[in-house]
């Protein structure tokens, strides 16, 4: 018979998955991470969309760089 982690790592293989079984929570996820590990995602407020709205799309620099100031501002929030 084979270790239950074995059977796991094939299953999550069959599945598209990464998975090691040396960092096993019971737990296999897209990506491979525990979740329980994971920090939480800090999204925007409608404040702050409003503010890079101001600054950026209605100063006619276009969707590009107000996508990019949306992207740098979620990327500031949740990398410390």
């Amino acid at each position: 018979m084979s270790d239950p982690l074995d059977k796991m790592a094939d299953n999550a293989k069959e599945l598209g998955l990464d998975y090691e079984p040396a960092r096993d929570s019971g737990i296999v996820t897209a990506g491979g991470a525990d979740p329980r590990t994971q920090r939480t995602w800090v999204g925007l407020t409608d404040e702050e969309y409003i503010n890079i709205t101001d600054s950026v799309y209605h100063k006619g620099q276009g969707l590009v760089a107000y996508y990019k100031a949306i992207e740098a501002k979620l990327k500031e929030k949740n990398n410390g």
